[in-house]
């Protein structure tokens, strides 16, 4: 048992209030296009209290590269993109590469 398994989510404490209106900071969350896509409860949210997105890992070399030199794959970063650009949201990039070990490294990167 955690310390916060007894909280209740905001929304029940207190229901007039949203999020993103409530601070004098964006407030962000990180998203995967999967979500924006399959699951409206989870739009809901992110459209109600959210201000600013941040893609999970849809815009990591490793989603978006597919072996080639001019080989990429932008379509799940672009549909998240465009989800923050319908709904008035900022989105947060990632650095594209970085060398941790574990992502695929192109044989033309020095």
């Amino acid at each position: 048992m955690n310390h916060f398994s007894n909280m209740k989510p905001i929304g029940s404490r207190f229901p007039d209030k949203v999020l993103k209106n409530s601070a004098c900071t964006p407030i962000g969350t990180a998203v995967r296009r999967e979500q924006i896509h399959d699951d409206p409860t989870y739009v809901n949210i992110l459209q109600r209290d959210f201000s600013i997105i941040t893609s999970e890992y849809n815009m990591k070399m490793g989603t978006m590269w597919r072996g080639g030199r001019d080989s990429y794959h932008f379509v799940e970063a672009d549909a998240l993109v465009e989800f923050a650009r319908k709904n008035g949201m900022r989105i947060h990039g990632w650095t594209w590469r970085w060398d941790t070990g574990y992502e695929p490294k192109a044989h033309w990167e020095s």
